[in-house]
C-alpha cells in the first residue's frame, strides 16, 4: 500500500502510474486499484520485490483551472524568427520577441523577500478548505 499526502488526490486528477521493479523482472507487477483516499496498492510480482513508482496527475486547483496549460501557440507573422530569450540560442537581444520593451523598461526595485512557499501554502489551504 502506498500512502500519498492527503492533498494529492484533492489537487490532481487523471492520474498516470508507472512501476519499475528493481533487481529482477516482474511481469505480473501492477496497480491493484486507482488512487482512493490518497493511497493506492501495488500488486503482483514476487513478494518483497523492491519497486520504484511514480504517479503524475493534472493539476486541479483553482489557479490551474483558470490558467490551463497551452502546449503550443502559433506565432503571429510579425513575431516569427524572434525569441523570448534570444541569448539562450546565441542570438542578439534585437532578436528578442519583446526587444524594444526590454531596452526601455526600468529595472524593478528590490522587494522584501517572502518566505519560500507561503503563497503556495495559502492556495493549498484555501483549496482544501473548499
Amino acid at each position: 500500500m502506498v500512502e500519498l499526502p492527503e492533498w494529492f488526490d484533492k489537487l490532481n486528477h487523471d492520474f498516470c502510474y508507472q512501476l519499475t521493479p528493481i533487481g529482477a523482472p516482474a511481469p505480473d507487477l501492477h496497480i491493484a486499484g486507482k488512487i482512493r483516499r490518497s493511497r493506492f496498492e501495488i500488486a503482483g510480482g514476487v513478494p518483497h520485490t523492491e519497486v520504484s513508482w511514480q504517479v503524475t496527475g493534472i493539476r486541479n486547483d483553482p489557479w490551474a483551472r483558470a490558467h490551463p496549460l497551452v502546449v503550443e501557440e502559433k506565432k503571429a507573422r510579425s513575431s516569427r524568427n524572434l525569441f523570448l530569450h534570444p541569448e539562450l540560442y546565441g542570438k542578439p537581444r534585437s532578436k528578442g520577441f519583446r526587444a524594444p520593451a526590454i531596452a526601455s523598461k526600468p529595472r524593478p526595485q528590490k522587494r522584501a523577500k517572502k518566505k519560500k512557499g507561503d503563497q503556495t501554502r495559502q492556495i493549498l489551504a484555501a483549496f482544501i478548505r473548499g
